[in-house]
Order: C-alpha cells, then sequence, then structure tokens
C-alpha cells in the first residue's frame, strides 16, 4: 500500500526531506506514479503537522497530528528512534500509525485507533518504566468531494 510505503521512505527512516513550503518547517516527500506523500510539521520535543497524499496533484486523504515529549528531560534521540522504530511495523489495515503495540528494552509503544482508512481517530504513546515520556493524537480520512 502507498500509505505504509511512503511512511517507511520518510520520518521512520529519516529520508525524503525536501526544502519546506512553509518558513521552520520539517517537509518530507514520497511519490510514486501519479501518487504524492507529503509531511509536514512544525517543531520537536512538541510539534504538530499533517500528512497528505495527493494523486495527481489532488488531494485524496490526509492525516493531523499534534504532540511530543510530556518529560523534557526525557533524552529525544532515545524516544524518537524507538518511535521510527514503531512506525517502521504499521498495521496493514489501517497504516496511520505504528503497530497496536511494541517494546524494546525499558520503552513500549501503544497505539489505539478507531475507524477505517476513511475516517479514524487515534492516540499513540510511549511509556518508559510505565510512565508516559510521549503521546501524540491524530485523526484523519479520505477527502471526498
Amino acid at each position: 500500500m502507498f500509505l505504509m510505503e511512503s511512511k517507511q521512505h520518510t520520518y521512520a527512516s529519516g529520508n525524503g526531506i525536501t526544502d519546506p513550503i512553509f518558513p521552520d518547517s520539517v517537509q518530507m516527500e514520497f511519490s510514486k506514479g501519479d501518487l504524492l506523500y507529503r509531511d509536514i510539521y512544525f517543531g520537536s520535543r512538541h510539534f504538530i503537522g499533517m500528512e497528505t497524499v495527493f494523486l495527481k496533484n489532488k488531494p485524496i486523504w490526509s492525516m493531523a497530528y499534534s504532540g511530543g515529549l510530556m518529560k523534557l528531560d526525557a533524552d529525544r534521540d532515545h524516544v524518537f528512534g524507538f518511535l521510527r522504530e514503531a512506525l517502521m511495523h504499521p498495521s496493514a489495515e489501517l497504516p496511520a500509525r505504528g503497530p497496536d503495540r511494541l517494546q524494546r528494552g525499558e520503552l513500549e509503544y501503544e497505539n489505539l485507533i478507531t475507524g477505517t482508512i476513511v475516517m479514524f481517530h487515534g492516540f499513540e504513546r510511549i511509556l518508559k518504566d510505565r510512565v508516559t515520556i510521549y503521546m501524540l493524537h491524530y485523526g484523519g480520512g479520505s477527502i471526498l468531494e
């Protein structure tokens, strides 16, 4: 699925960074044939952004998200490195974010999602020793006329 492949070729892998449309933003893109995936976000420890899939330059799917580190003294590189690992393994049924659950050492990723690819919302978090140190809310779906 194009959406899953796009996510794996951009933020999750650290690739696809392009010149941003908006000042002080990060923009990543992946394209294949007539499809283009674009992820634009602002911020670092706390951030807000939007992913959009275009077919022949027309938006057909989008997701907005907002979140970040809950503990500002958390090791940002360690936490976001683990997040990238989780995002490399999205659910095949609804690849909006990562898997339902993933654990590596003291870090645990959880993803709770409701809906279908057409309309959904969800919440993900990373826990360290059972304490939430990162969380993100997201929602989106198909763009229909």
